[in-house]
């Protein structure tokens, strides 16, 4: 049996597998070209020195963002998640914390307040503000005190570090240091050190405010699974009745980037002011 001369068709009229190919790249180029073309067309629209938003976004620089994850698990009660709230509001209205603030400089600090409960619950609560004076950090404080409890559930730290590191990179600002400041009651059902590993490479450091209760080694939890980056510690209170004053101590390190004495440490109520004492956790 004699073949057809095969030159670029076959008998039927169908371009052959070669010819295929060539136009589908072709139709390829061609897209990619008008895609180029009509991004370059909005770039110019928007005018000299603007971008096109969907590619980047320019970002403040700040001296600090600041993540305060507070839990909101079931093991805190009504009365519970009200004096965090309050502690909170009333810190950032204290002339320490506002000295504080002030005396970082004119960029100031970029500051969220989120709940946390589940590994997969976690709510911004009150979105990021900047603040670098007493209003600024009184506008702050007026959101945190306006705040509603949002969620109820297990405790889930590692989730509470992963939905922080989040807001932290995602954000429009772009801060010397990054901190995430999670307080809490009770151990997590899986363990966050992974979720703190990944937090720390990319240069966050985590604080922890280990609310004790009836969990006399819940500072040491947080120690050894919780904290981590560059001068991490750990605060712990007996109840939260003293979460207020704990807290304050707390931002006043935080904002000034201090190196505490200690990675492991315990708040002493013993007066009006409180006393820290510090003390290497068992390794």
């Amino acid at each position: 049996m004699i073949h057809p001369l095969r030159t670029g068709r076959h008998r039927t009229g169908r371009p052959t597998d070669q010819w295929s190919r060539l136009s589908r790249a072709m139709t390829w180029v061609h897209r990619t070209l008008t895609l180029w073309m009509m991004l370059g067309l909005i770039a110019t629209a928007s005018g000299p020195g603007h971008r096109v938003k969907a590619w980047a976004q320019e970002r403040r620089p700040v001296e600090l963002e600041l993540v305060l994850a507070i839990d909101t698990s079931s093991s805190v009660s009504v009365a519970d998640f009200e004096l965090q709230k309050h502690g909170l509001s009333e810190a950032f209205r204290h002339p320490d914390v506002l000295a504080a603030i002030q005396g970082i400089g004119e960029r100031g600090i970029a500051v969220a307040l989120v709940q946390w409960s589940g590994n997969r619950m976690q709510r911004t609560s009150v979105d990021w503000m900047v603040l670098h004076d007493a209003a600024s950090a009184g506008q702050f404080a007026s959101a945190i005190a306006a705040s509603h409890r949002m969620l109820t559930g297990s405790t889930g730290l590692g989730g509470a570090i992963r939905f922080a590191l989040t807001q932290l990179e995602e954000n429009r600002f772009d801060g010397r240091r990054k901190v995430i400041d999670v307080s809490g009651d009770g151990y997590s059902g899986i363990n966050p050190s992974r979720e703190r590993d990944r937090a720390v490479v990319r240069g966050v450091t985590i604080n922890g405010l280990a609310i004790l209760n009836e969990k006399p080694d819940l500072g040491e939890y947080y120690a050894r699974h919780v904290i981590g980056g560059v001068n991490a510690f750990v605060l712990t209170v007996h109840g939260f009745e003293d979460f207020g004053q704990a807290i304050r101590e707390k931002l006043i390190k935080e904002v000034e980037g201090l190196k505490v004495a200690g990675i492991f440490e315990t708040m002493a109520l013993r007066d009006s002011l409180g006393a820290v004492k510090g003390s290497e956790p068992r390794r």
